[in-house]
Order: structure tokens, then sequence, then C-alpha cells
């Protein structure tokens, strides 16, 4: 499992725009996932979530997630992410 910095194959996969799911926990634990767009940052890894989504209040109550993003030209190329929010900026 690679950790930072992340391999040049990885970092060229997910600078490119490619459809992603990510999935947070609610209170009684069940996933819940979502698409979503991404952009990597460094070796960081950024999500644009409006504060009004219940995603964002379920990653306020449990920073776990889960970002899977799939190749654009083909699904059955894809890389999941497993972790936990390291940082909730609301000034977006």
């Amino acid at each position: 499992m690679p950790t930072s910095p992340l391999p040049d194959e990885l970092r060229d996969f997910l600078a490119k725009p490619n459809p992603s799911v990510i999935a947070t926990l609610r209170p009684d634990g069940q996933p819940v996932t979502v698409a979503t767009w991404y952009v990597l940052d460094g070796d960081r890894i950024l999500v644009n979530m409006d504060a009004g989504r219940k995603r964002v209040e379920h990653l306020r109550q449990d920073p776990r997630v889960s970002l899977t993003v799939m190749d654009n030209d083909s699904w059955y190329r894809h890389v999941s992410i497993i972790g936990r929010v390291a940082e909730l900026d609301g000034t977006g």
C-alpha cells in the first residue's frame, strides 16, 4: 500500500479528471456512497463538497472515508484510497 510520496504512476492516474465515488459512514455505521469530483494537490486529495451536504455531516462525526477513482477510459482500471479526512476547510 503506497504512502506519501505517491508513486509516479499513481500520481499520474490521480492527476487526470477521472470519475470517482466517495464513501462516508452514517451515524448508525451504514456506508453511503456518492459520485464526486476530486483534485490531486501534491500528495493530498481534495474533494469539493457543499457544506450543506449530508456527507460533510457524516465526516464531521466520523472522519473515515474511502474514495474509488475509476479510469475514464476503462473502469476496470481503478484505485481505492481508504483513510481518514485530515482537514475540513469551510472556506470554499
